[in-house]
């Protein structure tokens, strides 16, 4: 007797497998966002803990839910090392472009919040001041920006445009991680397009024209993704704390 094609237990299991992830990914997507509810809780110096104890289930429910990644695709439109590095490079002439165009005319001045943090890195580079807990009395709460901007202009004049220079080399420092990240999840091709999409979206561009203290949050995000879906894939100890580093950095 014929047996049938299909195996009813076994599409049970992949049923079961298959919801299994559902939930997991729902549960660390509705932890993570509970925990960024408390992380905004500025008045309240307590509620950083409930955050990160939120957080910290959410990143195990999510790992669960999207299992270990495998090797990135290469077959069905591989591109050749060079092709690639060619395609990598235009797309970054492009953005390199778009957030550089007469930047010395547009924007035409300095706004406040982006004026307070280059106050306060000019503060720290010339007048030694080290802030820590007096962040959160300022415009602009993230510490690192501060000190970053600072070493900036211990090379570079602290002028306007070389403040909004600073900003776009914080844009464009996002787009290797960014490549990264994507390659290893859907290959070369699908990593340049996702890429190129990136140096061509306004509201990223823009950010990096007129120094949104936003505009280093690619940098964070897509440093601890690239970092981790290597570190899950090869288990190696030096990217998993590289992207703890970029994660840490990032809060």
């Amino acid at each position: 007797m014929k047996k049938h094609p299909y195996s009813f237990p076994r599409d049970i299991q992949n049923l079961f497998s298959r919801s299994s992830s559902s939930w997991r990914l729902g549960g660390a997507l509705g932890l993570a966002a509970l925990g960024q509810f408390f992380f905004i809780q500025l008045d309240k110096p307590w509620t950083a803990w409930v955050g990160c104890g939120f957080y910290c289930p959410a990143v195990f429910l999510f790992l669960g839910a999207v299992g270990k990644p495998g090797k990135p695709p290469e077959g069905g439109g591989a591109l050749t090392p060079r092709y690639e590095a060619l395609g990598f490079f235009l797309v970054l002439m492009v953005a390199a472009f778009f957030r550089l165009y007469r930047i010395a005319e547009f924007p035409a001045g300095v706004f406040l919040d982006e004026g307070c943090v280059g106050w306060g890195a000019m503060k720290i580079a010339y007048e030694g001041w080290r802030p820590f807990s007096e962040m959160s009395t300022l415009l602009v709460r993230d510490q690192l920006i501060y000190y970053l901007t600072a070493i900036w202009f211990k090379f570079f004049a602290n002028t306007q445009i070389n403040l909004f220079l600073f900003s776009v080399f914080l844009s464009l420092l996002a787009f290797p991680f960014v490549y990264w990240t994507f390659r290893q999840l859907a290959g070369a091709p699908t990593a340049l397009l996702a890429l190129f999409l990136l140096a061509v979206a306004r509201w990223h561009f823009g950010y990096s024209r007129f120094f949104h203290p936003a505009v280093q949050v690619p940098i964070y995000m897509f440093g601890t993704l690239s970092f981790w879906l290597y570190a899950l894939r090869t288990q190696k100890a030096w990217a998993f704390l590289s992207g703890s580093l970029f994660f840490g950095a990032g809060f």
